[in-house]
């Protein structure tokens, strides 16, 4: 289903005063025990939010459920406590959807000029605020809306299409006929176009060319579409299988990875063949640490999706942090996969932390240098190919870390990193300084071990007594055998240091969920 086609069926339901519901009646159980949960925890997340503007977000949002399963009065209701807590364009413009669906124009009209106030980039709210104005008979106000719908989407054939009908209102025939036939030039599919061009050829006495477009359009009562993120993203919560995703992913927006798992797990119920639904699903459960169910989940959507690069990643994600070696095999070939079928730098960097951790430090540099060929600028890119080459004892990685810490000079696990490599890499005194700054700023053991490492060359005694004060912590064992000359190699961190694994390895972490 097209976008256009998604809205306009969401628009024909609401058109229909026989199926406008003032209940939940007709709503699958699922459905209703779903709403009236959503409704309780928005009310409790209210009750917790000191904000006005998160609680006006809470609000809208439950309002855009209420909307999508065509519950217009409670939608307003809502949309009008969203407003009441924060003045948002976004409910302003979804109250006035509802509302002129109802019929009530002038409501409409009031919240769509607040929309436009509120969001003058927003080209809907004054196209429907201009063609209200024309339903009413404001021939001067809609023009002065659709003109600045038009400023803001000059290429949107409805837009023009509604500008013609003021030229009509006025009986500028020739400047209507113009307006048409440009939009007819940008949406020759538009059955209505071709309709508006016949009845303004006939006003102009061309029944020739009249009869010609109506011929045209043969049936055809196509309206072109508008970009519309917001109506579209209440359109497509109107799917019972995307109604339960777009609550699975608010869910993980807000941190509630428990009511995640139930709305995804709806949703891949609903339709067992969605992709997104079954991805969040896996990811949803990960969170929660039902480890075992989010690689049975992935894994049944590889069988769906083989040639999906997002459902193979979700399967090297959801597996990063196993300790199998087996499993990690799998996520590995699994990224590697999904970066066959399509480069992406989430993918790329996955794919290198992922070699970090299975000491593949050659595949690992080859990761990140491509990383940070793409994007020179990008720090974190820079620091991790630096990484690469210094556990393989390779310092041309010291100076990958000094430009990351060029770029960002406030990161201080880089420059605990940077003041580590000095140390080993040639440069004590460098090494030094930046380590005292260091436990100057931040007294921790990795600052007092940095220290430690600084002064091996200088004072390998001190750098002794740092390192065992520290002990049994292995980067301090480390130090004191070297020290000790037990012959163990020195590097930055102890082998299994968590130091080696980029954030993507990390459990918690959500940056670089599929």
């Amino acid at each position: 289903m097209t976008r256009y086609a998604l809205i306009l069926a969401f628009w024909l339901v609401w058109a229909s005063p026989a199926l406008a519901m003032t209940t939940f009646e007709g709503l699958s159980p699922q459905t209703v025990r779903a709403l009236e949960k959503i409704r309780a925890e928005t009310e409790l997340q209210i009750s917790e939010l000191s904000a006005a503007e998160d609680r006006g977000q809470a609000w809208g949002r439950l309002g855009m459920y209420y909307h999508a399963q065509h519950l217009p009065w409670l939608a307003e209701e809502v949309y009008g406590r969203a407003i009441s807590e924060h003045r948002d364009a976004r409910w302003y413009y979804l109250r006035a959807v509802a509302a002129g669906d109802r019929g009530e124009l002038t409501q409409a009209l009031s919240d769509y000029a607040a929309a436009a106030e509120l969001a003058p980039g927003y080209a809907p709210a004054w196209y429907r605020l201009g063609m209200g104005r024309l339903v009413q008979g404001d021939v001067l106000g809609a023009r002065q809306a659709l003109s600045e719908a038009r400023r803001l989407a000059p290429d949107a054939a409805i837009v023009l299409m509604g500008l013609a009908d003021v030229e009509s209102a006025g009986a500028d025939w020739d400047q209507a006929l113009k307006l048409l036939k440009r939009a007819h030039g940008l949406a020759p599919e538009a059955g209505q176009v071709a309709y508006k061009l016949a009845m303004v050829y006939r006003r102009l006495g061309d029944l020739d060319q009249a009869k010609a477009w109506l011929d045209r359009r043969a049936g055809n009562n196509a309206t072109p579409e508008i970009d519309d993120p917001l109506l579209l993203e209440v359109a497509e919560l109107s799917q019972s299988g995307r109604f339960y995703v777009k609550a699975g992913e608010w869910a993980l927006e807000r941190g509630d990875a428990g009511q995640a798992v139930i709305a995804f797990g709806n949703a891949t119920e609903l339709a067992p063949s969605d992709v997104a639904a079954g991805v969040g699903y896996a990811v949803a459960l990960a969170l929660q640490d039902e480890d075992l169910p989010a690689r049975v989940e992935a894994r049944r959507l590889l069988a769906i999706a083989p040639e999906s690069p997002r459902v193979w990643y979700t399967l090297a994600w959801v597996l990063r942090h196993s300790g199998s070696p087996q499993e990690l095999v799998e996520a590995a070939t699994a990224v590697r996969r999904s970066l066959e079928l399509a480069e992406d730098a989430r993918t790329r960097m996955l794919a290198g932390a992922l070699a970090m951790k299975r000491r593949q430090f050659n595949n690992a540099k080859q990761d990140f240098a491509a990383l940070a060929g793409a994007d020179p600028e990008q720090a974190y890119y820079r620091f991790w190919l630096g990484m690469a080459l210094l556990a393989e004892a390779d310092c041309s990685g010291r100076t990958h870390v000094s430009e990351a810490v060029q770029r960002r000079p406030t990161w201080g696990e880089a420059h605990i990193v940077l003041a580590r490599a000095d140390a080993l890499c040639g440069a004590p005194a460098a090494g030094l300084k930046r380590a005292r700054a260091l436990q100057n700023a931040r007294d921790d053991v990795d600052t007092r071990l940095t220290l430690a490492m600084a002064l091996i060359t200088t004072d390998a005694a001190r750098a002794h007594s740092l390192a065992t004060v520290e002990l049994p912590h292995p980067d301090a064992k480390m130090i004191a055998d070297y020290l000790a000359a037990a012959d163990q190699p020195l590097r930055i961190f102890w082998p299994g240091s968590e130091w080696w694994l980029p954030a993507e390895l990390s459990r918690r972490s959500t940056s670089s969920t599929p």
